[in-house]
């Protein structure tokens, strides 16, 4: 899925200015990483992107659609297409692994079909693939709070692969994780994103994970876009800039991807 954003704003009432007349364009197929320090506006870009907050001014466009300005049923569909992997893993934790990983069809059958007693045999069938697929069938009938946290970010990447989704939005996946279980849910992440060759913007804080697992890091600083470009087309020093402090370190306009070897 394309996704175009246009010179986006974004505050909130108190006048606390986030996102300053960004602008951002992902082409279909890419898995990008969004870099920077607290505050920069990354997790807001995301949740802009979502729909979960209205933005200020501009426009956000995926495949074509108009987060501003489309209709209700277009903006349905639209979102059926999307996935989330959160920190918070959103699962309802007095249900069993496979119970919630039924919940992914949510937006293409409704709550009644979706649930464990009325869904049918094929959606039945899937999500024990889709459990196969980040290897936990084993743990399908055990309840979500018994699991460890790397565990419950797999049922939460099961009920994605549910939902069957072009786009995923992943913000700080493994922030609530141990190194080892953190590295494991990033395998597994990109491992699903490659193989179906899905659109992915994962928020991080990481820098070594966003060198490793990107295909392009955007780095934002004050609301804006400081540095976009191939993880080996950056150094260490543009990718540390972003958390440098002090008014040099600003953006003052975005630049362009051919523009930033220069920076």
């Amino acid at each position: 899925m394309h996704i175009r954003v246009d010179n986006l704003h974004k505050s909130y009432p108190d006048g606390a200015q986030i996102l300053s007349g960004l602008n951002l364009e992902i082409n279909s197929g890419e898995g990008v990483v969004l870099l920077g320090a607290n505050g920069c506006g990354k997790s807001t870009l995301l949740r802009c992107m979502l729909g979960l907050e209205p933005i200020s001014s501009g426009d956000i466009l995926i495949d074509g659609i108009s987060l501003s300005h489309a209709k209700t049923r277009p903006l349905r569909q639209l979102r059926s297409r999307i996935g989330t992997v959160f920190q918070q893993f959103n699962l309802v934790n007095n249900l069993s692994v496979f119970q919630n990983v039924l919940f992914g069809r949510l937006g293409n059958d409704g709550l009644w079909r979706s649930l464990n007693l009325t869904c049918s045999q094929t959606n039945r069938d899937l999500a024990m693939h889709c459990l196969e697929r980040v290897g936990l069938a084993d743990l399908a009938k055990r309840r979500t709070d018994q699991l460890s946290g790397g565990q419950q970010q797999r049922v939460a990447m099961a009920r994605m692969l549910m939902q069957d989704v072009q786009l995923v939005f992943a913000d700080e996946p493994i922030a609530s994780l141990d190194p080892r279980a953190g590295r494991e849910v990033m395998d597994l992440l990109f491992e699903i994103v490659h193989e179906r060759r899905l659109t992915v913007i994962c928020v991080l804080h990481q820098l070594e994970l966003a060198q490793e697992y990107a295909q392009r890091i955007v780095g934002l600083k004050a609301g804006q876009v400081l540095l976009d470009g191939k993880p080996s087309d950056l150094s260490s020093e543009q990718l540390h800039s972003l958390y440098n402090q002090g008014a040099h370190s600003q953006p003052t306009a975005q630049p362009t991807r051919e523009a930033l070897h220069a920076v």
